[in-house]
């Protein structure tokens, strides 16, 4: 774990979590959540990983959450820069080339077409992902999603929860900057160097070590993180 300790180092390792989020390449995250993968999203990242590796595609593939609609899973979130998230829905093993045959063309079977994320609010930043694919719904105009609002689950089916760079990215800082017209900076959030103050006198981060609470601070016996 690098230490954070200084505004320079906080914005490196912020803008490794961006890359992971908004990579210069195409980037595919397969639903492996409970209900995809009990709908056999396994198979389905598999072969993205055996089509991409034998095809030689520059491709970032990772596993996300489930985006909340479990009745179509597997859910396959598909991005190129500058254009919007594609969420496929249904998505079959056998299908897979024609995804990756359709990232160049920036069109993808009509029948696996769930919606679109242009934006998203992913509450300690704004992201653009991108805009165009105007014969897609956006994803409020699925009568599944129309009227929710994502709070606590706000960021499953988008990012992998396994990186602790996007963890960096999203909750270390709060003021956040990718690339110049991707973020909208938030002006109410707490500084950067308060922020970096908070995690220095927190009990968790301590040098470059990750610490796991005292005993008498644990809610169970499984070691945990505690955020400030």
């Amino acid at each position: 774990m690098i230490p954070i300790a200084d505004e320079a180092t906080l914005n490196a390792v912020r803008d490794a979590g961006c890359e992971q989020l908004l990579p210069s390449r195409h980037r595919i995250a397969v639903g492996m959540g409970t209900c995809g993968t009990g709908n056999g999203s396994e198979s389905v990242y598999h072969a993205f990983a055996d089509a991409i590796g034998k095809r030689g595609l520059d491709v970032q593939l990772v596993p996300t959450g489930c985006f909340g609609y479990c009745a179509e899973e597997p859910l396959v979130n598909v991005w190129s820069p500058g254009q919007p998230i594609i969420i496929l829905k249904r998505v079959r093993p056998d299908q897979v080339n024609q995804i990756l045959d359709g990232l160049a063309r920036k069109s993808f079977p009509e029948a696996l077409v769930l919606c679109k994320v242009e934006h998203w609010d992913h509450i300690t930043a704004e992201l653009n992902y991108g805009t165009g694919q105007p014969d897609v719904p956006a994803w409020t105009e699925i009568p599944f999603f129309t009227g929710q609002k994502k709070l606590v689950l706000r960021n499953c089916g988008l990012i992998n929860p396994g990186d602790i760079r996007i963890f960096w990215h999203w909750r270390l800082s709060y003021s956040v900057r990718c690339a110049p017209g991707r973020v909208a900076r938030r002006s109410h959030r707490t500084p950067e160097t308060s922020q970096i103050a908070r995690t220095r006198r927190s009990r968790v981060f301590h040098g470059s070590e990750i610490r796991v609470p005292p005993q008498g601070n644990r809610t169970s016996e499984i070691p945990h993180l505690q955020c400030g």
